[in-house]
């Protein structure tokens, strides 16, 4: 496993317990540092060429740290934990990973498409999903099927963490317009790049509505 995702973990876990009424300012100090050691890991692994889908979920993690409050958060380095997770996923390509479903939107005409519309396929995820009352993005998981095989799980692991992604781009772009700024250069914001399967029950409206506006534009 990468030493950064472990680290990044922490970070996250210590941040979320670090308000005034629990761990307070020595817990968001003990957050950041272990914030700076995952990302120190995070770079060696990428120097030394050990890229794969842990290193992504370590920069995912991180990406959300920094959007996160903190007494270190500037837009700065909200953007370098973005184009580092944007990096890695493209260096990857994870984004490709349903190319070959026919099911899958096609971007790269810039409308989205679907090569082979079928019948919908019939889903039971709602009934199995993981608690949460489906009000956000983050709130509304499907379950995971006990029966999938390693492959099946890392495969739909990468499915959740580009969709996850795409959601982080989606919001930080849509509050860069709103402030007359331009978008990020980044893999994901460029739909041809994306091809992963339709939208899943993990997005809500809102992001959905976001995430449809710029992969159009």
């Amino acid at each position: 496993m990468q030493p950064a995702l472990i680290y990044a973990c922490l970070a996250m876990a210590k941040l979320i317990r670090s308000s005034e009424i629990e761990l307070g300012s020595n817990g968001r100090i003990h957050a950041m540092g272990l914030r700076d050691t995952a990302q120190a890991h995070l770079r060696e692994s990428w120097n030394i060429r050990w890229v794969d889908l842990g290193l992504a979920e370590a920069a995912m993690v991180l990406a959300v740290f920094e959007t996160s409050a903190h007494p270190q958060h500037d837009d700065a380095s909200v953007e370098a934990a973005l184009f580092w997770l944007d990096k890695i996923i493209g260096e990857l390509q994870l984004t490709t990973l349903d190319a070959r479903d026919p099911d899958t939107l096609d971007h790269s005409t810039g409308v989205p498409t679907v090569a082979n519309p079928r019948p919908p396929k019939q889903c039971d995820c709602a009934a199995s999903a993981a608690p949460g009352d489906g009000s956000n993005a983050w709130s509304f998981q499907p379950a995971w099927d006990p029966s999938w095989t390693e492959a099946e799980v890392k495969s739909e692991e990468t499915r959740r963490l580009c969709w996850s992604a795409l959601i982080l781009v989606a919001n930080h772009t849509a509050a860069r317009a709103a402030e007359q700024r331009e978008p990020l250069n980044l893999f994901l914001v460029d739909s041809s790049n994306v091809c992963c399967s339709s939208f899943p029950l993990t997005l809500s409206l809102a992001p959905r509505a976001i995430l449809a506006h710029i992969l159009i534009v």
